[in-house]
């Protein structure tokens, strides 16, 4: 199975990389920023967020701060990289921010995070800030994978751990589209933000404009799914079936394929599963055989969104009050008001 991204050839975003220390392994833009969520707003229009994924963050910081010392929050910059670096390892989701930088003729956040970090959260979940990120399309502008073949790897494994964990979410029969909107509510499902500070019709904003989009990024895994079938007969792929045509998925909601899901899932969620089920049970078992016990409740779904939920409302909580410490309680604040006039927007838009 080929990983599809979508790679930018566009000259400006070359540009503004150029305008930063080099050794990423991977480089990316994401949200209405590169990708259009609101025909009423269009990209251009909107903050360009980026991520850089780097492999020394505590040099790259270092040289940062002497190419763009300005992207720091005044006390940042005096304090130094050994402080970035460790507030960055240290607190939220491992990722180090700066906000509301003009560079290239846009304003930009980007994100910094050191390759072991994201790795970790594309194959266990522990966090599911990047790896939830990643379950929608992106806009490649740099990679090297050639070097880093474990960050392709996570990259491919976090796209069929969360077509595993819809899978489970999803009744035995359901459309692309109920699919591609599970697979892009997962990481926003608990963020406090979508009470407070976002559009209430982001999800489905973003998938039905850019349903093409998550069409390229996830038709090689659910073909690939479907060709394995065919080859090995393995019992997980043989229950499911995708009627390509009229883009309708049936899949065997049995105990047995259940088990064969849960298995599969990324570490952290697993655990959150277990942890869930178990305080129903009230018996302190391993995990395959809570896993087990699992595969045969009626209301799976619902324990699984739940452990969705918890890993995401940490995460997305202990990032955003780590924000205000990167970016300066100025700038957040100002960075959230544009957050609530979008989310006010949505409300409106929805009463309509």
């Amino acid at each position: 199975m080929k990983m599809q991204v979508l790679v930018s050839e566009a000259q400006g975003l070359s540009r503004l990389l150029s305008r930063f220390p080099g050794d990423m392994s991977l480089a990316f833009s994401y949200g209405s920023g590169i990708f259009p969520q609101n025909e009423n707003s269009p990209p251009l229009s909107n903050m360009l967020d980026l991520i850089f994924v780097v492999r020394d963050p505590r040099s790259w910081h270092s040289e940062n701060m002497r190419m763009n010392k300005l992207h720091y929050w005044y006390p940042m910059r005096y304090l130094g990289p050994n402080y970035a670096f460790k507030l960055m390892e240290n607190y939220g989701a491992g990722i180090y921010y700066n906000t509301g930088i003009r560079l290239e003729g846009r304003m930009i956040k980007y994100g910094v995070i050191s390759e072991d970090t994201i790795v970790k959260d594309l194959l266990n979940w522990n966090t599911l800030y990047l790896a939830g990120r990643l379950h929608k399309p992106v806009n490649i502008v740099h990679h090297d994978f050639e070097n880093s073949p474990k960050l392709l790897e996570g990259l491919k494994l976090n796209l069929i751990s969360a077509v595993l964990s819809s899978l489970l979410i999803l009744p035995e029969s359901f459309t692309e589209m109920e699919l591609y909107h599970t697979l892009a509510g997962l990481s926003y499902a608990g963020d406090f933000r979508m009470t407070f500070g976002e559009d209430r019709n982001k999800v489905s904003n973003i998938v039905v404009s850019n349903l093409n989009h998550f069409k390229q990024l996830y038709e090689p895994v659910l073909k690939g799914i479907c060709e394995e079938s065919d080859r090995q007969k393995d019992p997980f792929h043989s229950f499911i079936h995708w009627k390509e045509d009229i883009g309708v998925f049936e899949q065997d909601k049995s105990p047995l394929i259940q088990l064969l899901h849960l298995n599969r899932l990324p570490f952290e969620l697993q655990l959150q599963i277990c942890r869930l089920f178990d305080l129903r049970s009230r018996h302190v078992r391993d995990v395959e055989e809570i896993l087990k016990s699992a595969a045969r409740y009626p209301d799976l779904s619902d324990v699984v969104k739940q452990s969705v939920i918890h890993i995401v409302q940490h995460s997305s909580k202990s990032q955003s009050l780590k924000g205000i410490v990167t970016a300066g309680p100025w700038t957040s604040v100002k960075y959230s008001a544009t957050k609530l006039r979008k989310m006010m927007a949505g409300l409106f838009s929805t009463k309509k």
